[in-house]
């Protein structure tokens, strides 16, 4: 299990890296994760491919009382404290074990000087994006990027182009985008006009405020590729449909669009209590329950929590791209990870 391909072909588990520092020669992670419908026996830890042993079981109250409605799986706290023996490592994966076979897996880069350098947002601004500040927001960043960088990677998508981050926020993804992808030419836009002066004066790219709905002030043709990490997951069809057709424009012909959705488990995950006992089965989109954390920013009636199942996603995307993967629960385990393609 010391191979990266080989994890990329495990489910992603659920779960969430808390606290993760790397200082001098010591790494520090807290945590939890599980796979919904199997406990895990055991969780092992590999830095950099190489296996450094079981992680320790730690009491999560919290989270299990966040899951008390699960019935075959409860998730599984935990702790991993120990020096690097003056070898740097850059990334940590998490692997869940049952009956010693491996069933799922948690990744994440670790962080590094220049990510540190950087500073964190505003707790306001932080919990308007992520419901984290401090340093779980910059973890839950960080682990976002992996996801994407390990796609991107996977699929040899460049990472030394133009890159937008659209609905970046205060950059809790667009952050990792500027220290890692130092070759790349990186911009951000959103309708959080907020956000965009703070990340303009603290994350030194280019940040551009956008109106809710299309077009966008770049021009055609502009941007090699754009990331939107839970915006989707936040719009109504009609304006998906409106945006889709504008990230088309803007790309380059052979470009690439990653966004994320929720999809069946997220869906499944917001809808935890049936009558019948049964999961609950998404089938279309669902997009008619507000979300009133962008209140006062975004239009009234605009924000939403919107969910969506693999094929209407598929189906709809296909209009104004190619679709190259669809990948569930590829972002943070959680949200479904769609990958598309301006034709050339």
């Amino acid at each position: 299990m010391n191979n990266k391909i080989e994890l990329l072909s495990l489910p992603r588990s659920t779960g969430s890296l808390d606290i993760m520092t790397l200082v001098g020669n010591r790494l520090s992670v807290h945590g939890w994760m599980f796979q919904p419908g199997q406990s895990f026996d055991y969780i092992e830890a590999y830095l950099d491919g190489r296996p450094v042993g079981q992680v320790e079981p730690a009491i999560r109250p919290d989270v299990v009382k966040a899951y008390a409605w699960l019935k075959d799986a409860r998730p599984s706290g935990f702790s991993l404290e120990m020096p690097t023996e003056g070898v740097t490592p850059t990334r940590l994966d998490l692997v869940g074990y049952v009956d010693k076979m491996p069933i799922a897996w948690l990744s994440c880069l670790l962080p590094c000087e220049a990510d540190i350098r950087l500073p964190l947002p505003p707790t306001q601004l932080a919990q308007r994006v992520s419901g984290f500040h401090g340093p779980a927001f910059r973890a839950q960043g960080l682990r976002m990027f992996t996801d994407l960088f390990d796609q991107m990677t996977r699929l040899g998508i460049p990472t030394n182009r133009r890159i937008m981050d659209w609905g970046c926020g205060c950059g809790r993804v667009t952050h990792y985008l500027l220290t890692r992808l130092t070759e790349a030419k990186i911009f951000g836009c959103d309708i959080d006009e907020q956000a965009i002066e703070w990340c303009r004066e603290n994350l030194g790219a280019d940040f551009i405020r956008v109106e809710p709905a299309p077009p966008t002030p770049f021009n055609t043709s502009d941007v090699d590729v754009i990331i939107a990490c839970s915006v989707l997951t936040h719009l109504s069809e009609a304006e998906q449909d409106k945006w889709l057709d504008e990230m088309r424009r803007i790309l380059v012909p052979g470009g690439y669009f990653l966004a994320s959705t929720h999809g069946q488990y997220a869906f499944q995950m917001a809808h935890p209590e049936q009558p019948s006992g049964s999961p609950c089965h998404l089938s279309g989109i669902t997009d008619s329950q507000l979300d009133t954390t962008l209140d006062g920013i975004a239009p009234s009636g605009y924000y939403r929590a919107a969910f969506q199942s693999r094929d209407h996603t598929v189906k709809v995307c296909a209009k104004y791209f190619e679709v190259v993967d669809y990948v569930e629960r590829g972002l943070c385990g959680h949200q479904d990870l769609i990958i598309l393609r301006r034709a050339k």
